[in-house]
């Protein structure tokens, strides 16, 4: 008798109050990146990064289950096309991707451009003469090698890291790299190569940078992420951290309207 007396004031408050359903059904999600300075990046044993600082502030304000793993880009992605719960940043938004997962932002704005060795003969204002060289090596599932395949580009060679593309890029091996004004820099720094040893043949286009959220993912998670993502351009966060991260690299990077975008290089070192 005594345990009727307990449970059933137990049961009438459940009733009353039930659980949150988005606590009890939220999913562990896997949050992956892979390494693109500036956005995403290891840096002293810790994934770090613009971008990776507005996943954990997205994570953090939707409670999302999970951590940030740094996987090779192809994996990544292929992970992301075949499996739920999975996010993946930093994505380049391009038609060929729309409809294959879920979209949260877009974050960034970047400008897609083709690099070369200083000294190399290629010289051309139309990115489409890119076709013609012997090799262009880029990055393997990434959006640029996609887009430049669908182009009608043959001469690819696909690599798993960029800093293989670079380094083929320098040894002679390859002849055209596609990149972004974004990331080239620090990339070549990260390298141990150096900057003036290479120049920009010409731009390809302007893309913008998101987050995936894989297709069997509950819709009301991906609701969850972009309401986050909206209320952290209203209350100044991802002001904040345009600010940090322009001190830190030591490049302009500032909020224009609801998009992070890069300037020109403030000068000094680091």
């Amino acid at each position: 008798m005594f345990r009727v007396m307990v449970f059933l004031p137990l049961l009438t408050l459940f009733l009353l109050y039930p659980p949150s359903v988005s606590a009890v059904s939220r999913p562990r999600l896997r949050v992956l990146t892979c390494e693109e300075p500036p956005t995403n990046y290891m840096e002293n044993g810790r994934i770090t990064g613009i971008s990776t600082d507005i996943v954990r502030e997205l994570m953090r304000r939707t409670h999302a289950k999970g951590v940030i793993q740094l996987w090779p880009w192809a994996r990544a992605y292929q992970t992301a096309l075949h499996k739920a719960n999975v996010v993946l940043f930093t994505a380049g938004h391009t038609a060929r991707r729309d409809k294959l997962f879920q979209w949260v932002g877009p974050l960034l704005k970047k400008r897609w451009i083709f690099l070369a060795r200083r000294g190399s003969a290629y010289h051309f204002s139309d990115w489409h003469l890119a076709g013609e060289v012997p090799v262009i090596v880029a990055l393997r599932n990434d959006s640029r090698a996609q887009f430049l395949r669908d182009a009608g580009f043959r001469n690819i060679i696909e690599v798993g890291r960029h800093r293989q593309a670079l380094r083929m890029l320098a040894a002679g091996r390859a002849n055209l790299w596609p990149t972004s004004d974004v990331e080239a820099a620090l990339i070549i720094r990260r390298s141990g190569l150096d900057e003036a040893d290479f120049r920009r043949v010409t731009v390809i286009k302007d893309i913008y940078g998101a987050v995936i959220i894989s297709r069997g993912t509950p819709r009301r998670v991906v609701e969850g992420w972009q309401r986050a993502w909206e209320s952290m351009i209203v209350d100044g966060t991802l002001a904040a951290i345009a600010r940090r991260w322009s001190q830190k690299l030591k490049i302009d990077v500032h909020l224009q309207g609801r998009l992070l975008v890069f300037g020109g290089r403030q000068g000094g070192g680091g």
